[in-house]
């Protein structure tokens, strides 16, 4: 059996993947908000609270 102690790399997207979905999620709620979908809209498709996804995704 061979494991894997180091993580994998995912070249498509540099070597961390989570990062880009990070950016590619506040791209989405940017478009979503600029075509006038509510915040409240944009929580229940992420499934968190509308509180929290301002707080993430909101101007600063």
């Amino acid at each position: 059996m061979l494991l894997y102690t180091k993580r994998r790399r995912y070249p498509a997207c540099g070597g961390k993947p989570q990062r880009a979905l990070s950016r590619s999620a506040a791209e989405q709620v940017r478009r979503a908000r600029a075509q006038g979908y509510s915040w409240q809209a944009i929580a229940g498709a992420l499934e968190i609270s509308k509180q929290a996804v301002h707080k993430k995704y909101g101007r600063r």
